[in-house]
């Protein structure tokens, strides 16, 4: 409650007393809620006659609107309140007022101007402030007019939602589970994106990826992982453009990622397989990254590329086993220059295989494989 009086009347001739009582508006109590409330609007002497106003409009989460104007006259025999103290309580069941100002002009019309605060929450927002000009700081005893009503009709339109504000996932080792989040975005969303914001930290690989689609839809995928438990850090951020005035709404989502146990696995390697469509004679290599991923007190060692298959037309081509290089990662190529001469692989399918021995103890326990698929087009 921020309470407020103003200063006692004096006597004074008539214009100096109309000043004074359009002044008598500028002390405001703001309550949050009902404040006890009054007996009514039949206090005596002097009274406030209000001008009908509303308090209407509609605005976009965390954003305002504009300071609303309340405007009236005082009339009767402001002399008899010389000596006293006037306030002005304002009932505000939904916290609407942020701070409130007066101006006046004589003989006796005054205005009085509320700053609405930011709205922080989506929703409708529909009531009435009851304002009260009275002799004690509860309103217990009101001048006559009052306590007047303004009703409003406020509706705070969402600017990013999400279905979820965490996510849980639990997984046996060798699964790579998926989960989706839907965020309803605001109709005059002009961007959106959806990011891992985990801090980065050295040789711990991230354990899951996210997609986004036009419509909000927000697909998880997480990676094969270690038994253990992984936590990941999402965000979600928009940009809304809403009555001339660009909002940014950010919105994270805490991610905890349990792996439990499974001694009929001993690795898993992800992505599965690479499949790779390259032009004939385009030099540049394209990278096929995969991870191996072993169980607890398993470890594995590359054991090189084995080369599967390739066209007819590829079997006098000098690099026709030797087009998928591991160092220092693995990457496809499909051109080659020897002494100057460079030499491109034909048209056709290719099919080779990265090969990884598993250890327990030093001992080799199994194998492993990435499968590459090359299909170079004329």
């Amino acid at each position: 409650m921020i309470d407020r009086p103003l200063a006692c009347f004096r006597p004074a001739p008539q214009p100096g007393a109309r000043r004074c009582s359009a002044a008598l508006l500028a002390a405001v109590v703001l309550l949050a809620g009902g404040c006890g409330g009054g007996e009514g609007g039949g206090g005596s002497g002097p009274s406030l006659v209000i001008d009908p106003s509303t308090i209407r409009g509609e605005v976009m989460e965390t954003g305002t609107l504009p300071s609303h104007t309340i405007s009236g006259m005082v009339a009767g025999d402001v002399a008899a309140l010389a000596g006293k103290t006037i306030y002005v309580v304002i009932e505000d069941p939904d916290a609407l007022v942020k701070t409130s100002s007066l101006s006046y002009q004589d003989p006796d019309r005054f205005w009085l101007s509320l700053t609405l605060r930011p709205f922080p929450t989506p929703g409708h927002l529909q009531g009435v402030l009851r304002i009260t000009a009275s002799l004690d700081p509860q309103g217990r005893q009101p001048l006559a007019g009052t306590p007047f009503e303004v009703p409003y009709d406020v509706t705070v339109l969402g600017g990013l939602q999400l279905d979820a504000t965490t996510l849980a996932v639990d997984a046996v080792f060798g699964d790579a589970p998926t989960r989706s989040i839907k965020a309803t975005l605001a109709e005059t969303t002009t961007s959106w994106v959806a990011t891992v914001v985990t801090p980065y930290v050295p040789n711990v690989p991230r354990s899951l990826k996210v997609e986004q689609q036009p419509d909000g839809t927000m697909t998880i995928t997480l990676f094969p992982m270690a038994p253990g438990t992984y936590t990941e850090q999402l965000r979600v951020a928009s940009t809304v453009r809403h009555a001339g005035t660009t909002y940014q709404f950010s919105r994270e989502i805490p991610v905890t990622y349990t792996v439990a146990p499974n001694d009929a696995i001993l690795a898993v390697v992800y992505p599965a397989r690479a499949d790779v469509t390259r032009t004939q004679g385009d030099r540049l290599g394209s990278a096929v990254g995969y991870r191996v991923v072993t169980n607890t007190g398993v470890t594995s060692s590359w054991h090189g590329q084995e080369y599967l298959s390739s066209p007819p037309a590829a079997s006098g081509t000098g690099q026709v086993n030797n087009w998928l290089y591991y160092s220092p990662s693995p990457t496809v190529y499909t051109c080659f220059t020897t002494g100057g001469v460079t030499e491109c692989l034909p048209a056709g399918s290719y099919a080779a295989r990265v090969h990884h021995v598993l250890l327990k103890n030093g001992v080799v326990v199994g194998d492993i494989y990435f499968p590459v698929d090359l299909t170079i087009v004329p």
